[in-house]
């Protein structure tokens, strides 16, 4: 498992990350999830790898109880079949009780592969669920596609994390501003942005133009071993 900060830019400070899959091997070194996701799927092992990372992120937010240390939110990646599983929720519950830690300090990240494979009925049922549990909910690659704003909507997210291709189209100062208004109309629900895949100085200055606080990418800081995290009694948090 390896974990992404995401920054508060307006203070530089760090109020949740994302633990990601990776895989190591002796003979390639490290391969990124698009090099083996379709494996795993090929072999019915992707929920099995979810549900190891969402034990990852409670060992992480056990480790930070214990040392007195405070992250507001890891958020967690889960495969859209796992939305239909009748026992995800209950599942996510017991480890929570067997690790000790609280719903709310957890984040579940929906994408729009989800939304469209599962339909909306099925994935509003279930992220009903999500938070009545205490869940954050975490809407990815939001300005990927046109129905972006009605998922908001619809769904009820906590989070959004905006498309990177939203950011880069943003090219003149008439679509800037559509993109503000469509950050400040999101933000009216109680809605927070994140900017995600951020990596020069260029798309700081677009994040901040358009009225964001949050930002994660290379340009701060790459993806680190969970390992290196825990086993680091001053955790950067």
């Amino acid at each position: 498992s390896y974990i992404q900060p995401i920054f508060d830019i307006s203070d530089n400070t760090v109020p949740a990350v994302e633990i990601l899959a990776r895989w190591e091997n002796e003979k390639y070194g490290l391969i990124k999830p698009k090099q083996f996701l379709q494996i795993l799927e090929k072999n019915n092992l992707l929920y099995d790898i979810d549900i190891k990372m969402f034990r990852n992120a409670c060992a992480l937010l056990q480790k930070l109880k214990n040392n007195d240390n405070t992250i507001l939110k890891v958020f967690c990646n889960f495969v859209r079949t796992a939305f239909l599983n009748e026992d995800f929720i209950d599942t996510l519950k017991e480890i929570l009780v067997e690790y000790n830690v609280e719903a709310n300090m957890i984040g579940i990240i929906i994408t729009d592969d989800i939304i469209l494979h599962n339909g909306e009925y099925n994935i509003k049922e279930c992220v009903k669920k999500l938070k009545d549990a205490g869940f954050y909910v975490v809407l990815d690659n939001f300005g990927a596609s046109k129905e972006s704003l009605n998922d908001v909507i619809k769904l009820d997210c906590d989070f959004l994390k905006i498309s990177p291709k939203l950011l880069e189209n943003i090219t003149t100062e008439r679509q800037k501003n559509i993109i503000m208004q469509i950050v400040k109309l999101v933000q009216e629900f109680d809605t927070y942005i994140i900017c995600e895949n951020i990596k020069n100085t260029e798309m700081i200055k677009k994040i901040r133009d358009i009225g964001c606080n949050y930002a994660q990418g290379e340009f701060f800081c790459q993806a680190i071993p969970l390992e290196e995290l825990l086993n680091n009694n001053k955790l950067f948090l």
